[in-house]
């Protein structure tokens, strides 16, 4: 008797509930062997059948209900589950090596890799996970985007964070950083086209980039999920700030791209369970803002998408009803192709989300949007020194506790400010705070060491007669501050015996 001559439906409805029947009763690995093989040869002339039974047993298995968590982890981890599991992964390999091949690789991605992939990383998820992680992702090249492996890897792990026991912090950790090292660093999608063959590889290349990506958000929210916490969104928003910072324009908008999908799953996962605004937002909105004048408008777009969401996690949706509607404008207007209408939509994006600044955030984005003035890209940098001003403009009033610490960040990073347009933002914004808080200025400026090298004395020159006064002083302005810093030099003078040369003197003259 041949296969071909029994009934299609009696025949897979007859086979899978032996294989429950075998499976449930395993003593030893011999009846196991006995019906992969039988499945083995049943896959040479009737590999639908046999796929669609193997199908229907992971269905009746996936059903059977383990009660107690001490039944869960015994049973299903150690015990017949697993088992069972393994047996699959074994039958799914055999059927593999005995299907005809013309039938086999239309389905060997679906029927085959994804269920081996399930069944495995079931049974054992750490290593499963390490599997994917190690043997697929890493093994892809680095200088092409020819299958799916990555985005099939990322949703794998996705849906194995799910599985109990779940894996620490650290370990969700090092896998979501092999992620992104394993995607961000491919080369420009433009590049990866280009080295298609066909059009039709373009596109395709197109295409996999894209759910790649979607995929690599998909996990990023599925980690949150697990770990609904601030503290861990931070450490993910750590592992891409070096992608955030580097030289490379494709990777700096994939970076970006990622930052927009985190912080609307965390927006969905987290904040909309606590309904408490982020404490990190001052930090988050000066590491993004210098890119809404990248050169790729993508990476523009997905900054500006960015502190969209930022603003929205602060709480204040009611107020910022107003400004929403500017703020989308302004979005749209990043697209344009003149580098100059990009940086006037930038600059007065930064006045209407200055407003929403809280003040005690303001030392947090101060310090953060330094470093952006340290970037790469120049264009990135300028605009970094336009927010650095503008959100000092629009939270002025407001900063007379924070304006000595604020000084001190500016003392501290003038030596690494090498730029002479980035000083001079830094020294704007010294006047920018005295225009408000002169008193505070004077008194901070004078609590630091006399002006003995070229960094100090530059925070100085302003107030001396060595340099015009700048633009935003105004003459009445000006001879008051430098009343008042006469007098308070006089006043220190006279109780501490500084021996001033006549340089530093003249420094101060007025």
């Amino acid at each position: 008797m041949t296969l071909k001559s029994i009934d299609d439906d009696a025949w897979s409805s007859q086979l899978s509930l032996e294989l429950q029947h075998q499976t449930a009763s395993y003593a030893c690995s011999s009846p196991e062997k006995h019906v992969v093989t039988i499945l083995a040869f049943s896959a040479e002339g009737h590999l639908d059948l046999t796929l669609g039974t193997m199908e229907d047993f992971g269905a009746a298995l996936s059903k059977v209900q383990v009660s107690g968590i001490v039944g869960r982890l015994q049973d299903y981890h150690q015990g017949k589950r697993a088992r069972t599991h393994r047996a699959l992964i074994l039958a799914y390999s055999r059927i593999a090596v005995h299907a005809p091949r013309t039938q086999l690789l239309p389905c060997v991605e679906h029927d085959l890799t994804r269920k081996v992939l399930q069944y495995y990383m079931t049974s054992c998820q750490v290593l499963g996970i390490n599997f994917v992680n190690k043997d697929f992702m890493k093994e892809e090249p680095m200088d092409s985007l020819a299958s799916p492996v990555r985005l099939r890897a990322m949703l794998a792990i996705k849906h194995l964070s799910k599985v109990k026991p779940s894996l620490n912090r650290d370990e969700n950790r090092n896998i979501l950083d092999d992620c992104l090292k394993c995607l961000l660093p491919l080369p420009a999608v433009q590049q990866l086209r280009e080295e298609g063959e066909t059009s039709q590889d373009a596109v395709q290349v197109q295409a996999l980039h894209e759910l790649s990506m979607q995929a690599l958000g998909e996990l990023m929210r599925g980690l949150l999920e697990e770990d609904p916490a601030e503290n861990w969104f931070m450490e993910m928003v750590h592992l891409l700030e070096p992608w955030i910072f580097s030289d490379k324009e494709w990777e700096r908008e994939r970076a970006l791209q990622a930052s927009s999908q985190l912080l609307v799953a965390y927006q969905e996962t987290v904040y909309c369970r606590l309904q408490e605004p982020l404490e990190q937002f001052g930090s988050l909105l000066g590491l993004l803002t210098p890119y809404t004048c990248s050169c790729l408008a993508a990476s523009r777009l997905w900054a500006a998408d960015c502190i969209f969401c930022l603003l929205q996690l602060q709480g204040q949706s009611r107020t910022m009803d107003a400004a929403e509607g500017e703020l989308r404008g302004l979005r749209e207007e990043l697209k344009a192709a003149s580098p100059e209408a990009v940086l006037t939509s930038s600059c007065q994006m930064a006045k209407v989300t200055g407003k929403f600044l809280p003040s005690t955030q303001a030392l947090d984005l101060v310090g953060t949007i330094m470093d952006g003035m340290l970037s790469a890209s120049p264009t990135c940098a300028t605009a970094a020194g336009h927010w650095f001003c503008a959100v000092l403009r629009e939270n002025g009033d407001a900063l007379l506790n924070e304006v000595p610490d604020i000084l001190s960040t500016i003392f501290i990073r003038m030596p690494t400010m090498q730029e002479r347009s980035m000083r001079g933002f830094l020294l704007e914004g010294v006047g920018i705070l005295a225009m408000f808080h002169l008193e505070a200025v004077i008194t901070s400026l004078l609590a630091k060491p006399l002006p003995m090298d070229s960094d100090t004395s530059e925070l100085w020159r302003p107030w001396g007669g060595m340099t015009s006064p700048p633009s935003i002083y105004s003459v009445c302005f000006w001879r008051r501050s430098t009343i008042q810093l006469a007098q308070r030099v006089a006043h220190l003078r006279a109780l501490q015996p500084w021996d001033l040369s006549q340089q530093h003197v003249h420094l101060w003259r007025c």
